[in-house]
């Protein structure tokens, strides 16, 4: 629920909009407090069976950035 809402939340605005907008900017920071909670208590069988990152490995991490040209904003995975 917290992913769809941190999209929903910054969905449709461009990078100036964002940044200007500091209601938006505290829930989509909240909305990654709350997955990085629920992460933390992802159990070890249900890790093992899924792909999660290992912190100790090379993270991955999913980050929103303004695509070109219209700087509206994507998902984007980088190592």
């Amino acid at each position: 629920m917290a992913c769809r809402s941190i999209i929903r939340f910054a969905e449709g605005m461009t990078l100036d909009d964002y940044l200007a907008d500091e209601k938006t900017r505290y829930a989509v920071m909240r909305g990654y407090e709350t997955l990085g909670e629920a992460v933390r208590h992802i159990s070890e069988q249900l890790k093992q069976v899924t792909s999660v990152p290992d912190r100790s490995a090379g993270r991955q991490s999913t980050v929103m950035l303004p695509t070109m040209p219209s700087q509206s904003w994507s998902a984007q995975t980088r190592s």
